[in-house]
Formats: C-alpha cells, sequence, structure tokens
C-alpha cells in the first residue's frame, strides 16, 4: 500500500502578538521601576566633624548644649570633607577619636571604657539616672562600621544602652511629608 505524502511544514504559523505584547510590558515595567527607585534615594552629605562641636557646653550653628549626662564622640579619618586627592582605602580608617578635648588612639579600647565611665559618674554625681546618660558618635560619611563598632562595644562594656549616630542633613536635602 501507497501512502499518502502530506506537506505539513507550508501552512504552519505561530502567532508571536502575545509574546510582543508580554515583552514591551516587562519592559515598561522595569523602566518605571528604575525611575522610582532612583526617586527615592536621599542623597545625604555628612560633614567633617569640627573639635569646637565637642569642646564648649555651647556649640556653633544653633545647635543644641552638651549636657551632663550626654557625651559626643568624633571619629575623625585624615581627609574629612576634602574631596580630592582621598586614597579610598584609607579614607574609610578612623586615624582618631576625640571626647572633648581628649584624643584618643584607635584600638585603644580601655582608655575609651574609663572614659565613658568616668562622665557617666560625673553625670550620676549631677543628679541623673544612669539610665538617662546617652553617647552620640560623630563620624565622616566615608568611615566604615568597623570605626564605629569599638566605641559601641566600649560604650555598652562601661553601661551605657543609650547611643545615637549623629549626621548632619542640609535642610534642602530633608524629604517633606
Amino acid at each position: 500500500m501507497a501512502r499518502k505524502k502530506r506537506h505539513v511544514g507550508a501552512d504552519m504559523e505561530i502567532n508571536l502578538t502575545p509574546m510582543i505584547d508580554c515583552t514591551f510590558q516587562l519592559i515598561i515595567f522595569f523602566i518605571l521601576t528604575a525611575q522610582m527607585a532612583s526617586q527615592d534615594i536621599a542623597k545625604l552629605v555628612v560633614h567633617k566633624p569640627f573639635d569646637s562641636m565637642a569642646l564648649s557646653a555651647e556649640t556653633k550653628q544653633g545647635m543644641e548644649v552638651n549636657k551632663p549626662n550626654q557625651v559626643t564622640v568624633n571619629v575623625v579619618n585624615e581627609y574629612g570633607d576634602q574631596k580630592e586627592g582621598r586614597d579610598p582605602g584609607r579614607s574609610g580608617q578612623p586615624i582618631c577619636y576625640k571626647i572633648g578635648t581628649k584624643t584618643i588612639e584607635i584600638g585603644d579600647i580601655e582608655t575609651l571604657v574609663d572614659v565613658f565611665k568616668q562622665l557617666k559618674g560625673n553625670a550620676e554625681q549631677a543628679g541623673y539616672k544612669p539610665g538617662d546618660f546617652f553617647l552620640e558618635i560623630r563620624a565622616d560619611k566615608d568611615i566604615e562600621f568597623g570605626g564605629v563598632e569599638p566605641i559601641m562595644l566600649a560604650a555598652s562594656e562601661a553601661g551605657i544602652s543609650r547611643m545615637n549616630i549623629t549626621a548632619i542633613v542640609d535642610e534642602k536635602m530633608k524629604i517633606s511629608k
């Protein structure tokens, strides 16, 4: 018996319209989400900490007066706000900690603990409760967390549980509600 041959390939068609529609919808989705993500990013500029902010009881620029139950620690790197000539590998490394007029070397945790205990004791003698004492940490925008962590560890060893990490925000950069 002879078989009949069919010509299958000539009449076969695939409708590509649904696939093209899905592709365009995905493209539009990714374009819109990329635009939304770039608009949600708040730009934060943290300025170099100044010695005068921690030195005197009354700080510049109308900031709050330091109280006996508050200690401010400035984490300083060698570049500060200098934009040119920065070595990216070194700008995130702190060179010292400053508490008031006292400069503490990096890695000297015992001195940090002693200073924190002394300041906490001074606050308790001034009539503050132990839980009312808090630490304010100021660091340059490029300082890595590894430069701030020893301060936090020393504070917890000294019995300080309240800590703030502070940054200066320009008024024009604030997000309005």
